[in-house]
């Protein structure tokens, strides 16, 4: 059975912030996640999708989440996770929401876009942001 604790910590505590947050419609994240994979990342299929991403820039940065507001600014945030966790996609309103509420979160792997797919970015367990596209 699938378990949707990633979304559901993510959506709680972007509620207790009262920030602006909802689930992205399930066909909508199928075919945005299809575009993200014909752009950004190899032919395999398997996750991790960061070990498959194409030539990202990447930094070691233990903090690098809190640095979203400045690297997404006032985008709508997509953030996903690795498919076999949770295969829910959680919408926010800006790079500083989504940095905010991943202050309120345990640690995860986590996938950032917007509802376009112009980006992709990736925060693995090794402190690792990697990043491609338009950011």
């Amino acid at each position: 059975m699938m378990q949707n604790d990633l979304s559901k910590e993510m959506i709680d505590a972007a509620k207790e912030q009262g920030l602006e947050v909802s689930l992205v419609d399930e066909a909508e994240f199928r075919s945005l996640l299809t575009r993200i994979e014909e752009e950004f990342l190899d032919e395999r299929k398997t996750f991790p999708l960061w070990e498959r991403m194409r030539n990202p820039k990447s930094q070691q940065d233990p903090d690098a989440w809190r640095k979203f507001d400045k690297l997404i600014g006032a985008r709508k945030t997509v953030i996903f996770f690795e498919q076999d966790r949770d295969r829910n996609a959680v919408l926010l309103a800006s790079g500083k929401a989504t940095s905010q509420v991943l202050s309120e979160c345990t640690g995860f792997v986590f996938y950032l876009t917007d509802l376009s797919g112009s980006y992709l970015a990736a925060f693995n367990d090794h402190d690792m942001l990697l990043t491609l596209g338009d950011l």
